[in-house]
């Protein structure tokens, strides 16, 4: 067996996860075990679907065309039956994505599709659509000696009376473009393909990785404009934003997604400050977004009292 630690659970695992910080054997139990199976116990997918997910008790079901047939039980086990063509990296790329964020969901942890970092001032992460530029600002940042916290799946680290929502770390690893590589000094071809035939690459950075769970300073909503831009969001527009950017209930839908998950987004919103972040598409721009994201006192940064957000009952928001 392997012992790793991510997202702040111990896992064990009967395959290799090159990806993940790996620890000593430890005599107490793991959170989450790793094993390939048979999966005879898996409900008959449709051939020509390429992507599948099915829900049975307890279990939930994934089925990829060419990758296999994974199973994430009671946030506590992965089972996996990997397709004959696939290869060790292409099996990895279900447990560590949705099969992870699956197992985080069923362990009640809010997650969001993003990126975070570590700066001095608090964690920063990022959201957007696909193709937004969540992995090249982190790896910006990075570049820039900034840690990583988390690339994908961001898991959110609920708040006690004494501490705000904090991300916790996943593994440090982010995956890029080809460009985007070579914007923060990185050759393509020096860096693992994700699969063959995939042209994003797998940056793995062990010594720019945090390793402790990290308060969340801000949340930033990235898309693309003629110049750099910062801009705070309303309770309301901050609260459809993230909404639309948790990880989970894109492939489970309103599966164990009912009042808990929206309070829980409603307090995000109401404690963290949300942004807009516009850019150019330019990646030569990058060194000035990074300027802008790292200096704490920008006109636009997010430095301002929260008790200067108008706070959003849940009512405004549910409904």
């Amino acid at each position: 067996m392997h012992y790793y630690r991510a997202y702040g659970l111990y896992i064990r695992s009967s395959v290799r996860l090159p990806e993940l910080v790996q620890v000593p054997q430890r005599d107490a139990a793991f959170d989450l075990t790793i094993t390939r199976d048979t999966l005879a116990d898996a409900p008959a997918f449709l051939p020509e679907r390429s992507v599948q997910i099915r829900h049975v008790d307890q279990t939930i079901y994934a089925h990829w065309t060419g990758l296999g047939t994974y199973a994430a039980t009671q946030g506590m086990q992965i089972r996996f039956r990997p397709a004959a063509t696939a290869t060790p990296a292409m099996q990895r790329l279900p447990l560590l994505g949705v099969m992870m964020g699956l197992i985080l969901h069923q362990r009640h942890v809010c997650t969001l599709h993003g990126s975070a970092v570590a700066l001095p001032h608090g964690a920063v992460a990022f959201v957007g659509p696909k193709g937004a530029g969540k992995s090249t600002t982190a790896a910006a940042l990075q570049h820039a000696g900034y840690p990583l916290l988390s690339d994908d799946v961001l898991a959110l680290a609920a708040p006690s009376q004494s501490s705000q929502f904090g991300i916790e770390p996943a593994f440090p690893q982010i995956k890029l473009w080809p460009d985007a590589a070579r914007a923060v000094g990185q050759s393509p071809t020096d860096l693992d393909a994700l699969a063959p035939h995939l042209p994003k690459r797998a940056w793995r950075s062990h010594e720019r990785f945090a390793t402790q769970s990290c308060p969340l300073h801000a949340l930033y909503v990235l898309g693309f404009g003629s110049e750099l831009a910062i801009t705070p969001l309303s309770p309301r527009d901050a609260f459809l934003a993230v909404l639309q950017e948790t990880y989970a209930p894109r492939f489970v839908g309103r599966h164990g997604t009912g009042s808990d998950h929206f309070k829980t987004l409603t307090s995000f919103v109401n404690q963290i400050p949300v942004y807009r972040l516009t850019r150019p598409r330019d990646l030569d721009q990058l060194p000035d977004l990074v300027a802008a994201l790292t200096t704490p006192h920008h006109a636009d940064a997010p430095v301002a009292p929260q008790t200067a957000r108008r706070r959003v009952p849940p009512s405004a928001v549910v409904s």
